[in-house]
């Protein structure tokens, strides 16, 4: 993912990183006349990120302190906190940590699935565990 202000070279670094084969999606944002070199993002995702603005806004503007809640969304942690920034929100993040194991059979349990399975589920390349040994081994 890639973060920063308008003008600040994202749209360069995309596109080095689709040069370097990382693949942007097939709805790349055309190029305008104040980037005639192209933006390089991906229209479906800025899309979905101004419906979740309108969404939030919706849900929430007459609210001081509200919460949102979906175990889905700790893989979109970064998309949130820019969201949230573009808002004027200031996120406070409460993560749920519960023993690994005791998750995976709670897991297996509902999903009908064997405990290994559901141990390589808790380690998913997507789960917030999986990117903490990402930067982790980024970082070393």
């Amino acid at each position: 993912m890639i973060l920063g202000m308008h003008r600040s070279g994202t749209s360069a670094l995309a596109r080095i990183c689709n040069l370097l084969g990382y693949d942007l999606g097939s709805t790349i944002a055309l190029p305008k006349s104040d980037n005639a070199l192209g933006f390089w993002e991906n229209d479906e995702v800025c899309q979905l990120t101004e419906e979740l603005r309108d969404v939030c806004h919706a849900e929430f503007q007459d609210s001081l302190n509200w919460c949102v809640k979906d175990p889905r969304s700790s893989h979109l942690l970064p998309i949130w906190i820019d969201l949230l920034s573009s808002m004027n929100v200031r996120p406070l993040v409460v993560i749920a940590f519960r023993n690994p194991l005791a998750v995976a059979s709670s897991l297996a349990k509902r999903n009908n699935l064997s405990l290994n399975h559901a141990c390589m589920a808790w380690l998913r390349p997507g789960s917030p565990q999986a990117a903490r040994r990402r930067r982790a081994h980024v970082g070393s």
